[in-house]
């Protein structure tokens, strides 16, 4: 896998831009990579269940429950590149909700979760997600650096077919989730 720096200059080569040397150089395309490559990289992670970004982690209650509504307070994975909460283990369908930093809950510790890290290291990164991800930032990028509605129309495209070619892959790798019994699929219509 690529650095950053060579992810972001996979993404300026396709729009016909010339590569940089650092996000902090000064002119050409650097100012624009500095100022969006991570808001668009944590986008692109949020928006699905990256099987590489996934961690599971088992969480201690706050000594400060919550004020009103729920029994308990946890502080979400102490990790401050934690993205997004995919999953709380909750067999008794207790429920719970995010608050900031928190979940809130009346489950009782130790609280189980699976979270979507930040991943920022490239060689962590899925090839698919690396390949889409370059297609974003061409995509992004294309209308204030290349100003072509063609090239901004055929990056889109690609765009797409790589993140869904990406999401397809990612979505195959692991046991599919049952609908647990007592669901909407046993509802009499």
């Amino acid at each position: 896998m690529p650095s950053e720096i060579q992810v972001a200059n996979a993404a300026l080569l396709r729009i016909g831009e010339q590569p940089i040397q650092s996000f902090t150089a000064d002119g050409g395309r650097a100012p624009l990579a500095n100022a969006t490559f991570a808001i668009y990289r944590d986008a692109l992670l949020r928006s699905h269940p990256w099987n590489f970004a996934m961690e599971r982690q088992e969480l201690a209650a706050d000594a400060t429950a919550p004020v009103w509504e729920y029994a308990y307070a946890y502080t979400r994975s102490g990790d401050p590149y934690d993205l997004r909460v995919l999953k709380v283990e909750d067999p008794d369908n207790y429920g719970f909700k995010i608050e900031g930093r928190k979940i809130v809950t009346d489950l009782g510790p130790p609280l189980n979760v699976v979270y979507l890290k930040r991943v920022t290291d490239p060689y962590q990164w899925d090839s698919l997600f690396a390949e889409a991800f370059i297609s974003k930032l061409a995509m992004e990028w294309a209308e204030p650096c290349a100003k072509d509605a063609e090239l901004i129309e055929k990056i889109t495209k690609e765009f797409e077919a790589k993140i869904q070619a990406a999401f397809g892959v990612d979505g195959q790798e692991g046991s599919t989730e049952l609908i647990p019994e007592g669901s909407w699929i046993e509802a009499n219509c």
